[in-house]
């Protein structure tokens, strides 16, 4: 579970977000996932590009992020696939990290 939590979390909060908060069918796209969250955060004050080429770049800048946060789930699954309350406890964990962030972008 603990390899998986991140795409399953990230469905379940963006569904939650989409129903309960924005009032939203959850099967609506919308433009707040964490991952656009970040890349806003990152392309604040920056105005607006329209070169393709600086928008890939910019683009390219939050790939690290979603790489850092799947690797923060692996290492421990890896690490601890024996113990069953240690992987409850990472999964737990990651799933406060991301509403944390998700509220601070």
């Amino acid at each position: 579970m603990l390899l998986l939590v991140y795409p399953i979390f990230e469905i379940v909060f963006s569904m939650f977000r989409r129903k309960f908060i924005h009032r939203q069918s959850t099967g609506q796209p919308d433009r707040k996932h964490l991952h656009q969250m970040i890349y806003l955060k990152l392309t604040q004050g920056r105005g607006k590009i329209s070169d393709p080429a600086a928008l890939t770049r910019m683009n390219k800048r939050v790939a690290p992020f979603g790489r850092l946060m799947t690797l923060g789930c692996a290492v421990p699954a890896l690490v601890f696939w024996r113990e069953t309350q240690w992987l409850v406890a990472a999964s737990l964990l990651f799933c406060v990290a991301y509403v944390t962030l998700y509220l601070w972008l």
